[in-house]
This record gives C-alpha cells, structure tokens and sequence, in this order.
C-alpha cells in the first residue's frame, strides 16, 4: 500500500487545512534519530531579495507603476518581462524563482510577495481549497493543492479590482471559494513541499527536518504532521509514524489520508489485525482510491487488450480529469486502437497538465513525432 502525502503547489499532502492547535507536543519528533539539519534548512530566507531582484525592482518596475499603478504596475512589469514557467519540480525560495525563472504555484506567490513587500504594496495569500489534483512517485500518492496571491495599494482611496497573481486564469477561479492564510503559513507550506520532495527524493533524515520545522512554524498547518509520520516510516520507524497518525486523528478522525498511512505504519509493525480494522473503517470512508481505474488499465493493455484499457481510463478519467499521467495512458492506448486524433488530443492535454518542465519537453516530442507521422 503506497503512502499518501499532501503538498502546496508541488506536490500537496492531506490537505492545506489548518485546526486550531497549540504547540506540538515533544513526543512527536525524534531529533537524536535524525543527524543534524540541512544546511538549506538553516540558512532558509524565504523572501530574501536577492541583487539581481532588486534591480528588477529599480529598474523595471518603475515604468509599469506609472502607467497602471502599484499593484497592477508590479504585476505587468513581472508577467511581461519574466516569463515564469510553471515547474513542480522543487519549490524554490524567491530569489531561486527569480533566478530559474520557474517554479509551482508557491513559488510564485513566495516570489511576488518578496517583490511587493519593498513596493509598499499589500498582499494576501489565498489557498484555494476545491483546487486539488493527484500525481505519484516513488511509490508516494501526493495531493497537489493550489494557492495564490492577491495585490493591493495599502494607500489607496480608490476602489479597484483585486490583482490576483496565479499560473491559473483568473476567470477559471471565479466560481472558487478561497481561503486567506497567513505568512507562517506560507512558510510552513514551502517547508512541507520540501520534506516530501527531499522524501520522493529518498532522503527521509532531511526530510524530518523540514516536517519539524514546518510544524514549529504552524502549529495549526495539519499537512506537516502527515509528511513526518511518512518521514518516520520511510526511515523505518512504524511506531513513531503511528504516534503522529493518531495523533491527528484525534481531530482528524475521518481523514483518509492518514487511515491511510496508518494502515501502512500498523502492516510495517506486523499488526494485521490492527490494521485490518482501520481497512474496515478506510473503506466505509473512501469509495473510490486515485489512480485504481488508471493501474486496472495500465493491467489490461500490458496483456494486449486496449479496449478494455480504455474503459478503465475513462473511469478514472472522472475522477482525475487533471492527471498529465492518464491522459499521456489514454494517447498510448488512442493510438493502438488507430484513433490517431485522439491520441494527439490527450497528449497535448498531458503536455499542458505536466507537473515539471522534463515531462513537459518529453510529452512535446511524443507530439511532434505523432504530428509527424500524420503529415505522412
């Protein structure tokens, strides 16, 4: 059984919830078990303004400012002259966005914040929470979350349209409810992204750290307490992981995701009886698991049959409509079944829906080469 992590913008665990919390108690983490620190941990400055930034500062945005404003200004001046790709690979501070000109949805609100923050201009951090998808890696489920950024004059006397810097066309989130965080938050989330991306990575030590100090820094972010106990069963420590898990429970009880890996954390410890009883209580809560329909498919095609394929792919195509990997699943099979316009129109839809610029360049050329083949 996989584990399940949530991340912001990247990746995404449980979920970008928060619940009133105090301090985490300190029998929850294990620091002794876990070596030192990550030296890009202890050096973190997340909205630091690094020189080539402030001369984008000095001696860009003033133009845009003049013509259309503060708020709007800035927003102008950043989406014509830097050009930023959409990349889930790592979440990047603001200076490493600026630099790389790339980066998740986190990483751009991180980037326009530290870029309005000299400008005296307001900003408020949004997560929108109905805006979810799933991807998987190394054997990890990851709940991707979407979070935002809104921009505002702190002077202004005007009434004006909200500026609303996203990857996402503002008119595709009109119709969703969202939720102001705070800053902690945001760190809190960024440090999240990093332990699971440092996981997928196989570094379960660093990946504690960052779990640790995301808890630390939000108390209340509950997304962090699920990725330390993933951090304590990838470094093979079932029963610390479970600790966690229940401890979420406590005001979580419903929440999948954790029954999820508490499942995980009680198999590890031999306890299948245990275990069989949080199945139980899983499956009266979970109907339906992300990418069940898509794995039955992948199952049918690699014993030749694609139609069959194809009728578990659209079944999990209801459930994942925003998944870069089912989509490129349902080309391959359109494809075999001679259905070379449909084949075409689903790998594009993977090229659009790709987490990270490698699977983007790699879904291109699996394009090209079918347009190719078409014109002959």
């Amino acid at each position: 059984m996989k584990v399940l992590i949530a991340v912001c913008g990247a990746m995404l665990l449980a979920a970008c919830s928060n619940m009133p919390k105090a301090e985490a108690p300190a029998t929850l983490f294990a620091d002794t078990a876990f070596g030192a620190p990550p030296s890009e941990l202890k050096s973190l400055d997340l909205f630091a303004v690094s020189p080539a930034m402030r001369d984008f500062l000095e001696q860009e945005v003033p133009k845009y400012m003049r013509r259309d404003g503060p708020a709007r200004g800035l927003y102008e001046a950043m989406r014509t002259r830097l050009h930023i790709d959409y990349d889930a690979a790592v979440t990047r501070t603001a200076a490493e966005t600026f630099d790389i000109r790339a980066g998740n949805c986190l990483s751009l609100v991180i980037l326009t914040a530290a870029l309005a923050k000299p400008l005296d201009i307001d900003v408020r951090y949004r997560f929108v929470p109905r805006v979810r998808t799933w991807t998987r890696t190394q054997g990890m489920l990851l709940q991707n979350g979407h979070v935002n950024i809104e921009l505002s004059r702190r002077t202004d006397t005007v009434i004006a349209p909200a500026i609303v810097v996203d990857f996402v066309p503002t008119e595709d989130l009109q119709a969703q409810l969202v939720r102001e965080i705070d800053e902690r938050t945001v760190l809190a989330m960024y440090m999240n992204n990093r332990a699971a991306e440092t996981l997928a990575a196989g570094d379960a030590g660093a990946a504690y750290w960052w779990a640790r100090a995301a808890i630390h820094a939000a108390p209340d972010y509950a997304a962090s307490y699920n990725t330390l106990g993933v951090s304590y069963l990838q470094h093979g420590d079932p029963q610390l992981a479970e600790r966690v898990f229940r401890y979420q429970l406590v005001g979580a009880p419903d929440d999948t995701m954790l029954l999820s890996n508490l499942v995980v954390a009680l198999d590890h410890q031999g306890r299948t009886g245990d275990a069989a009883l949080v199945r139980q209580q899983l499956a009266k809560l979970q109907g339906y698991r992300p990418f069940e329909f898509l794995d039955k498919g992948k199952e049918a095609y690699a014993r030749g049959d694609a139609v069959t394929a194809m009728k578990f792919y659209r079944q999990e195509l209801a459930h994942l409509p925003y998944s870069a990997e089912l989509h490129f699943a349902i080309a391959v099979a359109s494809a075999q079944l001679g259905d070379v316009s449909g084949a075409r129109e689903h790998l594009s839809e993977a090229m659009q829906l790709s987490v990270n610029l490698s699977d983007r360049d790699l879904y291109a050329g699996k394009l090209e080469k079918l347009r190719a083949l078409q014109m002959h």
